[in-house]
């Protein structure tokens, strides 16, 4: 019996320690200032309070009237655990503070996917129809497209003259209708993509 209440009592001040560790262990921050007035003539603490306070997880601003500038640091309740004047800190004593803490700075933004690039281009038109009557599309169709890298020419029946743009895959990424583009028009869409002309002997030479 002795041995069980000893356990007892040990398990008892075990779950005490932890609970008394959970409230002063430190998860957040409010800095709490006026927004102005005091503020202002704190030209240090001022640019921790407006501007690198905003770098930081778990640390809001609370603007009250008339308020020293302090940060106050918070179990996970929410109830207070430590409070500290800013006013006599420079920025970066402010942030020494808060980092020590265990306040840490937001993760950078993931960079942005990077934006698909054609890699390769397909015309799609009729082999005649509206085609002959589109005499700068004919000529780059059947005569000067074929001369860049990565452009091929499809022919189908009644189809629009069209000038698509695939990535390494072969998604389309855009489709653009020669109509109303003259020769120089034409061959700008592709150079202007990146597109080149193909190598010859002659010019390896």
């Amino acid at each position: 019996k002795m041995l069980r209440v000893v356990a007892v009592l040990a398990l008892v001040c075990a779950v005490a320690v932890s609970a008394a560790g959970d409230e002063t262990k430190i998860v957040k921050a409010r800095i709490e200032s006026c927004s102005g007035c005091r503020l202002n003539h704190l030209h240090e603490v001022r640019r921790f309070v407006k501007e690198i306070s905003q770098d930081y997880e778990n640390l809001e601003v609370q603007y009250i009237q008339g308020h020293i500038p302090e940060v106050v640091f918070l179990n996970a309740d929410g109830k207070e655990v430590e409070r500290h004047d800013l006013s006599p800190l420079n920025a970066d004593q402010c942030v020494e503070l808060v980092e020590a803490r265990g306040i840490k700075k937001r993760a950078p933004p993931a960079p942005e996917s990077a934006v698909p690039v054609a890699v390769k281009a397909k015309i799609k038109s009729c082999p005649g129809c509206k085609l002959n009557r589109l005499h700068e599309v004919r000529r780059f169709v059947k005569e000067v497209a074929q001369q860049y890298e990565n452009v091929e020419v499809e022919f189908i029946q009644g189809h629009n003259p069209d000038l698509l743009f695939l990535d390494a895959a072969g998604n389309v990424l855009e489709t653009i209708d020669l109509s109303p583009f003259n020769l120089d028009q034409a061959v700008k869409l592709l150079t202007d993509r990146g597109f080149q002309l193909k190598s010859t002997p002659e010019r390896e030479l």
